[in-house]
């Protein structure tokens, strides 16, 4: 089966984060299914000619919108899909093939700018061009979901209950034709392991520090709050790692605190899996989250998360194994609650390692995705 992957990003040697989690489930469809053959394009219109590169053993194009098409007609793909639909792919790509579609939609292409604004502080101009551009890419999602309603060949994915309710709202559509299921986390990479009591008092934040989106604002009120009002406040350790054009703004406030380490790095998954190791509760409060994927990456090593009551965090974590926040004070409470509570501390930890394990496991997400694929393909050879 050849599958030909549409994206906005894929990783790269120069930017390992870039849409990884397109990365992780095509690898794994490949060692799932040795004979599919995946070739990844990534949509760019200002790229003036076609080229590629290979990234573990996947190679990926970089196309404009006539290269798209040009690689569909040398490539014959089975099937194509679609991660972050852009609006230029309707009427000069979808509507121009006949073959199978899965569209996956993660956040930003399909919200209202309405719902980003506490992620604006650009000139008005610039901020009219993004509300008329946000505007054109819903209305044309829109016709995309009126158009697949006349045929069967298009399906939609979404990564969570909250995605799907949202964009249906937004876009002002719906359809009846599409699957939830969530980002696939690796719960054999990070593996579960019981954590030492102590380790309650090890607080671990990784987070892109571009956006407001991620609420890292309100992770350090939460450790000035605790300076200043919790007793046992010397006895904690926070790590907070991260990089981004908010780092030093943020941080300054907290570069003084002997108990607060700060690193300015992004971090590969190894690295990732060590801080891990090293930690019992996992900081990451958000303003929006369509799931969640470096929060639920900690549950599965046991970390006990505080994140925030909105969005689609509810989905993938109850109270019984974390924290459901809805500001600043109440992440400082938790933090208190679990460092004067290690039994609780340990309840948690354990909880939080099964949840994500009954919600996000291979068997809940690639798995469903692989039989998906491979039932359109058969029922496309009839």
């Amino acid at each position: 089966m050849r599958l030909f992957v549409i994206s906005l990003g894929y990783p790269s040697d120069n930017n390992l984060y870039n849409c990884n989690f397109v990365q992780k489930r095509l690898e794994l469809y490949k060692d799932y299914n040795i004979n599919w053959q995946i070739e990844v394009i990534i949509y760019n219109k200002r790229a003036i000619k076609n080229n590629y590169y290979y990234y573990n053993n996947i190679k990926v194009h970089n196309c404009n919108i006539n290269g798209i098409l040009e690689m569909y007609y040398s490539i014959k793909p089975d099937i194509i899909l679609i991660h972050f639909f852009h609006h230029d792919l309707f009427d000069n790509f979808i509507k121009k093939i006949n073959k199978p579609i899965l569209i996956w939609v993660h956040g930003v292409e399909a919200l209202s700018w309405k719902r980003r604004l506490f992620n604006f502080s650009v000139s008005p101009i610039k901020f009219i061009k993004y509300v008329i551009d946000n505007s054109l890419q819903l209305r044309i999602f829109s016709s995309l979901m009126d158009y697949s309603k006349k045929t069967d060949r298009i399906k939609f994915i979404f990564v969570s209950k909250w995605m799907k309710d949202v964009c249906f709202k937004d876009i002002k559509n719906s359809t009846d034709d599409y699957e939830i299921i969530p980002n696939f986390i690796d719960t054999d990479f990070f593996d579960y392991v019981p954590k030492d009591l102590l380790q309650r008092r090890n607080i671990l934040l990784i987070r892109n520090f571009d956006s407001k989106k991620y609420a890292t604002d309100v992770a350090i009120k939460a450790i000035l709050y605790l300076s200043k009002n919790y007793k046992g406040f010397k006895d904690l350790n926070f790590t907070i790692v991260g990089k981004g054009k908010l780092w030093h703004k943020l941080t300054k406030r907290i570069n003084n605190f002997s108990n607060v380490r700060l690193i300015n790095k992004y971090l590969t998954h190894e690295e990732i899996k060590n801080y891990h190791s090293e930690n019992g509760v996992f900081l990451c409060p958000t303003r929006q989250d369509s799931q969640g994927v470096s929060m639920c990456e900690a549950m599965s090593s046991g970390l006990v998360p505080i994140s925030s009551n909105n969005t689609a965090i509810p989905e993938f974590l109850n109270r019984e194994a974390g924290y459901l926040t809805n500001n600043f004070i109440e992440i400082a409470k938790a933090i208190e609650e679990l460092n004067d509570n290690p039994k609780l501390f340990s309840e948690k930890s354990i909880k939080a390692a099964n949840l994500i394990r009954y919600l996000a496991s291979f068997e809940k997400t690639v798995k469903k995705e692989i039989d998906l694929i491979n039932s359109i393909y058969q029922e496309n050879k009839k």
